[in-house]
């Protein structure tokens, strides 16, 4: 396999754990380590593009079809403001970061 060498720059705590892995065996050096995070990184990405442009017009129909039942089980729709509707898109991108982002840079851990 041919290879090239890159200079990276990372934070100091994300090479500091980075070199405990390694200490401890579970990379055999640092390059394994960054080739082994850019793997998952490439794989992840190349997973979102491979989403159908019809899918996510699918599933954005399920989602607001989902959205109309639970406001018609809940009773009759209340007028939201502009302050209800901006703290209820903070509070959800807080739940996504927490699930999606917190986990991978362990961020607050």
């Amino acid at each position: 396999m041919l290879t090239k060498t890159v200079t990276v720059k990372v934070p100091e705590y994300l090479y500091e754990e980075s070199q405990r892995l390694t200490t401890l065996g579970l990379f055999r050096d640092f390059s394994d380590l960054i080739t082994a995070g850019l793997r998952r990184e490439i794989r992840e990405a190349q997973e979102l593009l491979a989403i159908e442009p019809d899918d996510w017009q699918t599933r954005l129909t399920s989602l607001r079809t989902q959205i109309r039942k639970k406001q018609t089980k809940n009773g009759k729709k209340k007028k939201e403001t502009e302050a209800d509707l901006l703290a209820a898109l903070r509070a959800t991108r807080k739940q996504i970061w927490a699930k999606e982002y917190r986990p991978r840079y362990r961020l607050g851990a």
